[in-house]
């Protein structure tokens, strides 16, 4: 039989098992850039919990794009991926917030059920069921909870010497979303922080690494200082630095009020004692409008309450930001009286020196 008469030989396909395909490859995300088309295509539940579990792990790397005026493919930076987790954790304690159904519509109708497993106990098993407002709260949490581990406990010292701590954690880029993802908020339960617990004995562990955060937050606003700059630098050098001085002086100035309304809401004045005399009047202005926020029982109608007409009325209805208040108040009195009095004795110690000198040129 002739070589072009022989039949071609049969070719068999085999079909990989799922289980050896699922771990033919396994590695980790090339860099952050990878990691984020990762996060756009996953779909499931499981695979994003897996990406936010693992991001922090991942390289940054560059970006795909060339940059032509730094002559680079630019970094990815660690505020970026930050900014990404402080977004998917916005709302993970107030599932409201993660309803994206129309408005007007019935939420519990419009919204989809998934099933995600079984309830078991002695007695009976059965199904348990998510909305898809539910299982963003899951991934919320999830996020909130790395944001913790990865950032707030670990990364906690905005002033740590080795100036990692004021370069990351209040970037000018950086602190915008930070004071995004804790701002004071008003809704049917009342004034509070955003992603806080309503009280201070119900917070959580993860909870408590980010209120000890926010408190070396505002020593560091309140104790930051500028960029010194010496008279040997080039000019290019000075402006630079005097351009960076006045952006974090903007930033950290404008932050302040807020931080004012967030310590209030925590109770933590002590940290702002040391710096009583040096509280500016948007800060002061933020302190009075929240004790007259407050409400009082009237003697003459002690069931009915209404809102306080000064800050004296605050403090007779017992509340600790007027008081606080007060104390402002009469320190920085009688410093400025105290100041007064020693400027006045000064003048008088000069002009007697000066009176004796005269006296003496008889």
């Amino acid at each position: 039989m002739s070589a072009t008469n022989q039949a071609a030989p049969e070719i068999h396909t085999v079909e990989i098992p799922a289980h050896e395909f699922f771990r033919m490859e396994v590695r980790p995300p090339r860099n952050w850039g990878e990691w984020l088309e990762l996060a756009r295509e996953a779909r499931t539940l499981d695979q994003k919990l897996g990406l936010l579990h693992g991001a922090f792990n991942v390289e940054l790397g560059r970006h795909d794009e060339y940059d032509c005026e730094a002559h680079e493919y630019k970094p990815y930076t660690h505020t970026e991926r930050l900014e990404f987790f402080f977004g998917v954790a916005d709302g993970w304690n107030d599932i409201s917030s993660l309803d994206l159904t129309p408005k007007g519509a019935r939420v519990r109708e419009q919204e989809k059920t998934y099933f995600v497993g079984f309830e078991r106990n002695p007695h009976f098993v059965r199904e348990l069921r998510r909305t898809e407002s539910e299982q963003r709260q899951v991934l919320a949490r999830k996020a909130f909870d790395m944001l913790c581990a990865n950032f707030f406990k670990t990364r906690g010292n905005p002033g740590g010497g080795d100036g990692e701590g004021v370069r990351t954690l209040v970037s000018i880029e950086l602190f915008p979303v930070i004071r995004n993802f804790f701002r004071i908020k008003n809704d049917f339960w009342g004034i509070g922080i955003r992603n806080l617990s309503g009280r201070a004995d119900e917070f959580s562990h993860g909870e408590k690494h980010a209120v000890d955060f926010l408190l070396k937050l505002a020593e560091f606003l309140w104790g930051w200082q500028e960029e010194s700059i010496s008279s040997w630098e080039c000019e290019e050098r000075k402006t630079q630095k005097q351009t960076q001085n006045a952006a974090m002086r903007a930033c950290i100035d404008s932050s302040k009020p807020w931080m004012v309304g967030v310590l209030a809401r925590l109770g933590k004045f002590e940290v702002l004692e040391p710096y009583i005399l040096e509280l500016e009047a948007p800060c002061l202005a933020r302190l009075k409008e929240i004790a007259l926020s407050c409400e009082i029982s009237t003697p003459a109608h002690p069931f009915e309450s209404r809102k306080v007409m000064s800050v004296d009325e605050a403090c007779y209805a017992g509340s600790p930001v007027a008081w606080f208040l007060k104390r402002c108040e009469l320190e920085r009195r009688e410093h400025n009286r105290l100041e007064g009095i020693r400027d006045a004795e000064r003048v008088m110690e000069e002009s007697a020196r000066k009176l004796e000198e005269l006296a003496g040129q008889k």
